[in-house]
C-alpha cells in the first residue's frame, strides 16, 4: 500500500503546534483461499483494493523543541472517505475435492458490499527530523490509524518538509 499527505502547521509555542493534513491512502488485501493437503484441490484467494481520502487535525508536541524537532509526538481525530472492493459478506464454495479432482475450481459468491464509506477515526504518529535547516527538514515517521469501520493502517515513511517562513521568527 501507499500513503501521502499535504500539511499546514500552525505553531503556538516552542513545544506545541497544530497540523492540518489532507491525505490519501491505497492498500490491498485478500480473502483466504482453500488448499487441501494432498495438493489436488486449491483455490486462488479473492483480492481487493481500498483507496481513501482523509483529513486530520493533529496536535503536535515537539519534545525537543520546535527548532530541533528530533522527536515529535502527534495525535488527533480523522475524517475519512474510502472506496473499497472488499465485500462485507461473501462465501466460498469448493467443488473440487480429493475424490473428484475433475470438477471445476471453487468460486466466491459476494452477498453484500458497501463500497462507499465515511468514517471517523484517530491517528497517532511518532516523527523525527534528522536533518533540520532553516527552510528544509528530512526525517522518518511511524504512524497508526484506526476508524469506525475497523480499518487499521500502520505507516512508516519519509518526511520532507519545507518551511514557508523562517523558524527563527518562532523563538
Amino acid at each position: 500500500g501507499g500513503a501521502g499527505n499535504v500539511s499546514y502547521e500552525n505553531t503556538h509555542n516552542k513545544f506545541l503546534s497544530l497540523r492540518y493534513q489532507l491525505g490519501a491512502t491505497i492498500h490491498g488485501g485478500s480473502a483466504f483461499g482453500y488448499n487441501l493437503t494432498n495438493g489436488f484441490a486449491r483455490s486462488v484467494p479473492m483480492y481487493f483494493v481500498t483507496a481513501g481520502v482523509q483529513t486530520t487535525g493533529l496536535l503536535v508536541f515537539h519534545a525537543t523543541g520546535i527548532r530541533r524537532q528530533f522527536l515529535n509526538i502527534i495525535a488527533g481525530p480523522m475524517l475519512r472517505y474510502q472506496l473499497t472492493s472488499s465485500p462485507d459478506i461473501y462465501q466460498y464454495y469448493n467443488t473440487l475435492t480429493q475424490y473428484n479432482p475433475l470438477l471445476r475450481d471453487g468460486y466466491y459468491v459476494i452477498r453484500e458490499i458497501n463500497p462507499h464509506i465515511f468514517t471517523l477515526g484517530y491517528r497517532v504518529v511518532l516523527e523525527s527530523q534528522f536533518i533540520n535547516t532553516e527552510k528544509l527538514s528530512f526525517g522518518l515517521q511511524a504512524g497508526f490509524q484506526n476508524d469506525t469501520n475497523g480499518d487499521v493502517l500502520t505507516k512508516l515513511g519519509i518526511v520532507i518538509r519545507r518551511a514557508w517562513r523562517n523558524k527563527k521568527e518562532i523563538d
